[in-house]
């Protein structure tokens, strides 16, 4: 089950049997495949991803039936935008 990525929103996905055992970051690229390995690795690190209600790294192995929710969000910021001189 998931809801649309508008800022605010959860979405959530279960885990199924042939899942279990991928890494969160990996996970999540299969399920959002318009977000980069590398913006999910830093959405999961800014805490914006649970399973089962817990924080985890973004190499943690997904076990079965496990439920994982996004909130959706912008990219945490890289740092300061370029400006024109």
């Amino acid at each position: 089950m998931s809801t649309d990525e508008s800022s605010g929103d959860i979405r959530e996905f279960d885990v199924t049997a042939d899942e279990a055992g991928i890494r969160l970051d990996l996970f999540l690229t299969g399920k959002l495949p318009r977000r980069s390995r590398s913006n999910l690795r830093r959405i999961i690190d800014a805490g914006c991803v649970t399973v089962d209600g817990k924080r985890q790294k973004p190499s943690f192995p997904l076990p079965a039936s496990a439920r994982v929710c996004m909130e959706a969000t912008e990219s945490p910021s890289r740092g300061p935008e370029p400006e024109d001189i």
